[in-house]
């Protein structure tokens, strides 16, 4: 089964849309370094329960890195 990472894909066009680093939209959400950048090179899906941290430490609602 192939994984779908529009989700990923979505959340790095917001990071640089908003002139934010990886590093700040981990500080800012509460997510570890490590695994967002992991999440932003597609290594590994974005779960469910950081959608909404994410979200909101990019000031957007929670669907719209769903698409």
């Amino acid at each position: 089964m192939k994984r779908d990472y529009g989700a990923n894909r979505e959340l790095k066009r917001l990071l640089g849309e908003r002139g934010m680093t990886a590093e700040e939209l981990a500080a800012r959400s509460g997510m570890h370094y490590g695994c967002l950048c992991r999440v932003l090179r597609e290594e590994r899906p974005l779960y469910a329960d950081e959608l909404l941290p994410l979200a909101r430490a990019l000031g957007v609602m929670a669907e719209t890195l769903l698409g």
